[in-house]
């Protein structure tokens, strides 16, 4: 289905029982056309009375779950040829797949998303920011900004990254739409057609995606089950003479691994002999406790190019992430941002900097922390209990890499997932080289449905 249903989910008998009733047609558990409850009934079900179950069923029939044949009853409704179907899901597994079906894929359990649901998200200190920020000048809201970016906002990162170690200044951070736009921006301005790149092996399927526009070669640095693998990298260093790394090294995408001090240490130094330039995404850094490491921290920012975002962990409506660099790079990359742009977003850059300036937003990151714990243990355990092997267990952050049992293949089996409306994120996704076939990453704030044990193991069970 690809209706908004309009009520509150957590807040109403009348949004409980619709939300039940959704889960279960999501899942595959009530199939089109099943004869549902009848009012009396679902009223009992639910120990509610007649009328609340009426105004369930009247919300699910508004919004396309339900149908109701007057003196028979409601049914699951059928769907169009414009709403679900596996058969409408562009079929090539692709590192943009799910980005490509995600309106068709929107109600659907979508285990392989890279972001948490909008639940999790600190909605009410956004409306808070956002009611702050519509009493500013008129200027502010309606003006282009700066080519830099809001400089208070700019202050607020570089102060926040004080507290990382990373000792920068205002001159030293460039915003930017997002920590794609930031990487699009340096790689446009440090690389040539032929160059090569090196990515972790697996990685960000954005990393994969993105490199693809630039016309030079991408090399995958395999890590080994409990991190990165220095001696690895070496070798393919001086085998290949790489212009620059790309890596995630707090809660790592998709493993979910952070960088042993250690390993950061080894990378870093081999990088510096060869010249490498080593660009570290750290959008999930907000979810960090403060016990990682981030090679910027080691460097000084003169090997290191730092990028983030805050679409992770404030709104992925606002639009904003930025660059952090030593002043030359900084100043080159504000050049290179400007041939395709006039500046960011004043408002969004204002709505971001008046959440990370409230106590609501700290509250929500220690909050959002043990919920993520909480949920990480969990998923491990389901996982463990349908037959996936977890070669290692994250400290942090929301992603778990799972292996497939007896030599399966992620791709049959994200397909199969599709019939049950389920989606997964299999290994090849995140693989430059087309590895990783048997693993899958999943998002643990995705991953809590009652129902998903029971549809992997069926999946499992007869996917060959």
């Amino acid at each position: 289905m690809t209706s908004t249903v309009n009520y509150e989910k957590p807040r109403t008998l009348v949004g409980k029982i619709v939300t039940e009733i959704i889960d279960k047609i999501n899942c595959g558990v009530h199939s089109e056309g099943k004869l549902l409850p009848s009012i009396r009934l679902l009223a009992i079900i639910n120990k509610v009375s007649k009328s609340t179950a009426v105004d369930a069923y009247d919300c699910l029939v508004a919004n396309g779950y339900v149908e109701a044949k007057p003196g028979v009853g409601f049914f699951v409704a059928r769907r169009s040829p414009s709403t679900f179907s596996s058969e409408n899901i562009e079929d090539n597994l692709d590192p943009l797949w799910i980005f490509h079906n995600r309106n068709i894929l929107s109600n659907s359990l979508n285990l392989g998303y890279g972001w948490m649901p909008k639940e999790y998200l600190p909605s009410d200190v956004v409306k808070f920011a956002m009611r702050s920020v519509s009493r500013s000048q008129v200027d502010d809201l309606l003006g282009y900004g700066e080519l830099k970016g809001l400089p208070l906002l700019r202050e607020n990162i570089a102060n926040k990254l004080h507290t990382l170690s990373i000792n920068v200044d205002i001159k030293q951070v460039l915003l930017t739409d997002s920590a794609g736009h930031a990487l699009d921006i340096i790689l446009r301005e440090l690389l040539k057609p032929g160059d090569i790149i090196f990515v972790d092996e697996p990685t960000s399927f954005n990393f994969n995606a993105l490199a693809q526009l630039y016309d030079v070669q991408v090399i995958g640095v395999p890590m080994l089950k409990n991190g990165w693998n220095p001696s690895c990298y070496e070798e393919l260093v001086k085998l290949y003479n790489p212009k620059v790394y790309l890596c995630n090294s707090v809660f790592h995408n998709p493993t979910g691994i952070t960088i042993d001090p250690r390993d950061a240490f080894q990378i870093l130094k081999i990088s510096q002999a060869h010249n490498v330039t080593i660009i570290e995404d750290d959008v999930y850094g907000d979810l960090d406790e403060g016990n990682a490491t981030r090679m910027a921290t080691l460097d000084g920012l003169n090997q290191v190019i730092y990028i983030s975002s805050f679409s992770k962990t404030i709104s992925g409506a606002c639009r904003c992430g930025y660059i952090v660099g030593n002043i030359a790079l900084i100043e080159r990359c504000t050049r290179m941002k400007a041939k395709s742009a006039c500046g960011n977003s004043s408002i969004s850059s204002q709505i971001v900097n008046s959440v990370l300036l409230s106590g609501g937003y700290r509250r929500w990151v220690r909050s959002t922390i043990r919920q993520l714990s909480e949920d990480r243990h969990h998923v491990i355990d389901m996982l463990g209990e349908v037959g996936f092997e977890i070669p290692h267990i994250p400290i942090g952050g929301m992603f778990v890499w799972a292996k497939l049992p007896n030599g399966l293949n992620s791709e049959k089996i994200a397909r199969a997932a599709l019939n049950h409306r389920m989606v997964l994120a299999p290994g090849t996704l995140f693989s430059p080289s087309g590895k990783c076939k048997e693993y899958f990453r999943f998002n643990v704030s995705r991953s809590k449905n009652p129902e998903i044990k029971t549809i992997l193991k069926k999946i499992l069970s007869i996917v060959p």
